[in-house]
C-alpha cells in the first residue's frame, strides 16, 4: 500500500470510527493489517489509535450514517464490476479491489459497542443485534471479505477477475444474511 493511501486510510479509520485526535502534532501512521490471519492485529491497531490520543466521540448517529453510506458505496462498486461480465476492465478491478479493501478495513472500526441500536432506539439501523453479540465472528467475516478484495487489487491479469468479483459478492451476501435485517 502506498504512503498516500495509507495516510488517507488512517484518516478514514479515525473519522469513520468517530474518533478525534487530541494531539496538535500528527501521529505516526498505524500499520494497516494485510492479512486476516489475525483479528488480534485489528485490536492492536485500535489500541495504537487510543495511544495516539484518539478518544471516542458521542456522535453515534453520524457514525451509523457513515457506515451505511460506505456499505452502499461498496455495493455500487461491485455492481459496476458485475455489469462488465466475464471480462471486466483490468484497471477497474484493481482500483475497486483497493477501494473495497480500504473501506472494509474502515468498517471494522465502525461498529463499536456504543453504536448498538438497542442502546439508541432513535437510530435507524438495519444491523441485527448479532453484530454486537457475535462481534468477533462479524469482524472475522469483514476481514475475510477484505482479503478477497485485496486479491482483486493485486490480480496479475484479467483472468479470474470475474470470479473474484463473484466471490466478494457471495461473501458480502453471506455476511448480510447473518447480520442484516431483511
Amino acid at each position: 500500500m502506498n504512503k498516500m493511501l495509507g495516510a488517507a486510510l488512517a484518516g478514514v479509520i479515525l473519522a469513520s470510527a468517530g474518533l478525534a485526535v487530541a494531539q496538535s502534532t500528527p501521529p505516526a501512521q498505524p500499520t494497516i493489517p494485510q492479512s486476516s490471519a489475525d483479528l488480534k492485529v485489528l485490536q492492536e491497531l485500535k489500541a495504537e489509535l487510543a495511544e495516539m490520543g484518539a478518544t471516542p466521540q458521542q456522535d453515534i448517529p453520524t457514525m451509523v450514517r457513515a457506515r451505511q453510506a460506505m456499505m452502499q458505496a461498496m455495493d455500487n462498486n461491485l455492481i459496476v464490476l458485475e455489469r462488465q461480465g466475464d471480462k471486466p476492465d483490468y484497471l477497474s478491478v484493481l482500483v475497486t479491489g483497493s477501494d473495497l479493501s480500504a473501506m472494509l478495513t474502515a468498517q471494522t472500526f465502525m461498529f463499536p459497542p456504543a453504536s448498538n441500536p438497542a442502546d439508541h432506539p432513535e437510530i435507524e439501523s438495519v444491523a441485527k443485534p448479532e453484530v454486537w453479540s457475535d462481534h468477533e465472528n462479524f469482524l472475522a467475516q469483514l476481514v475475510a471479505v477484505r482479503e478477497m478484495a485485496e486479491k482483486m487489487s493485486n490480480a496479475a491479469s484479467v483472468d479470474g477477475m470475474a470470479k473474484l468479483t463473484k466471490d466478494v459478492r457471495a461473501a458480502c451476501q453471506a455476511c448480510h444474511v447473518a447480520y442484516l435485517k431483511n
